[in-house]
């Protein structure tokens, strides 16, 4: 049927179908591109997908018409209707996209860049719609408890003590949220995150919403060298020498600047740009930060509380689809400044974003804080440990500005293992071997 989905009227069938069915448009909708169309009928889908992402509804007909000069009908809707649309749409969106990576890599191929040529062809093929519809607990539980036995583990944070609390680190496809009010150091935050990740081997994906992507990496330049941005200017070759001596035992670092108000369908079309030129998706895909994000779909200004929430949904799911972990951001309230005890409820902008985070962590770090070193970590989310409520004092090292665990000084300073040797009985010569063992131990322990 390949050919068949190059002809108008079968085209012109399918989203007859689909603005008649709101059920099977959201279905179809994540691989709904209306470039795959043909001409004329790709300006009556470009109405279509942006009529549904402004107002969550599909358009009537008399308004595709009068906006595109094409004349749609809407069709009763019947289970075997429903089905072949499905099946339909998926084979022609494969089809399209299909078609046009091959047409869009010809000047790919023309340069010899035939990896993303074929990397382009392999992601058109994977298109489809979604169809897991989960299983039945009770069927096969032996292959479903080896399933989750030999799932990735969690990654790291970098922080000993944070990854106690949160039984091991961080997942792939969970969404770890930072909150504190002005100034306390969220960016920063999020930046020592992305450096312990590549300082592991692992690859981070840092894109900002606010700061420039040269002034986020002279953030990073500073957490390096310790040289910070009054001295940047005088220091270059050292700069360069430090880093250039560390990169071969780190993981990438990619740093990226979107516009503050991007959505993360424009975040998702990023990351499939990112891929198709590196080959590989980040470990950790790091947002800065989610109150500078819009909603994908319409949400008034004054409701702010819903659009944070479908915010954090939107993101959270993108390192679901794409098996990464994803880190952001959020402002807390006011009262929070001078609250004793921070909690859920000083999230600024509402709860909704909380109830979407995997792990939540709320800093504080007056002033007094500050001038001491310590940065306060508040777990006031933690959904896979028992960690609510619990604080942690970091050291925040202000000419690195980083935040270091306290628990790597504790073992840093913890005294050698020693073993006690034995009161030697004359002639015990079982006492006089087990302290040339104990001292042959101490030796190395040492």
């Amino acid at each position: 049927m390949s050919k068949e989905y190059d002809n108008p009227e079968i085209q012109k069938a399918l989203l007859e179908v689909l603005i008649s069915s709101p059920e099977t448009f959201s279905i179809c909708e994540p691989i709904f591109e209306p470039r795959y169309f043909n001409p004329g009928l790709n300006k009556a889908a470009a109405f279509i997908k942006e009529y549904y992402n402004e107002y969550s509804k599909l358009p009537e007909p008399f308004q595709i018409r009068s906006s595109t000069k094409q004349k749609l009908e809407k069709v009763a809707m019947a289970e075997d209707i429903e089905r072949w649309a499905k099946k339909s749409f998926e084979g022609f969106a494969r089809h399209r996209a299909i078609i046009l990576a091959i047409t869009d890599s010809m000047e790919e191929m023309n340069k010899g860049n035939y990896d993303s040529v074929k990397t382009r062809i392999d992601k058109a093929y994977e298109i489809a719609l979604a169809k897991d519809t989960g299983y039945n607990y009770f069927d096969d539980i032996r292959s479903r408890i080896e399933r989750a036995q030999n799932a990735p583990p969690t990654m790291s944070t970098g922080w000993k003590s944070v990854d106690e609390k949160l039984f091991g680190g961080i997942a792939r496809r969970e969404f770890i949220l930072f909150a504190g009010n002005s100034g306390v150091g969220k960016s920063f935050t999020l930046a020592n995150l992305a450096l312990n990740f590549i300082k592991q081997g692992k690859n981070a994906l840092f894109l900002s919403l606010e700061l420039s992507s040269d002034r986020v990496s002279q953030r990073f330049d500073q957490m390096f060298t310790g040289i910070n941005g009054a001295e940047w200017d005088y220091h270059t070759e050292t700069i360069i020498n430090i880093i250039e001596s560390k990169k071969s035992e780190l993981g990438n670092l990619h740093i990226a600047k979107l516009p503050a108000g991007t959505k993360a369908r424009e975040m998702r079309a990023f990351l499939k740009d990112f891929y198709l030129k590196n080959g590989y998706y980040p470990d950790l895909f790091v947002v800065d930060y989610l109150d500078e994000m819009n909603a994908n779909d319409h949400v008034s200004a004054d409701n702010i509380s819903e659009k944070d929430k479908r915010c954090a949904s939107e993101l959270r799911q993108i390192g679901d689809d794409l098996d990464i972990a994803v880190a952001s951001a959020s402002q807390l309230n006011r009262p929070a400044i001078e609250a004793p005890e921070l909690n859920q409820s000083h999230i600024a902008g509402g709860m909704g974003k909380i109830r979407i985070a995997d792990v939540a962590i709320a800093l504080r770090m007056d002033e007094s804080q500050k001038h001491r070193g310590i940065m306060e970590f508040v777990f006031i989310k933690t959904r896979n440990s028992d960690s609510v409520f619990d604080k942690l004092m970091m050291e925040w090292d202000r000419k690195y500005v980083t935040i270091r665990d306290p628990k790597r000084k504790q073992e840093e300073n913890k005294p050698a293992l020693k073993f006690k040797k034995k009161e030697n009985n004359i002639g015990n010569s079982k006492d006089q071997s087990t302290n040339e063992l104990f001292d042959h131990v101490n030796k190395y322990a040492n």
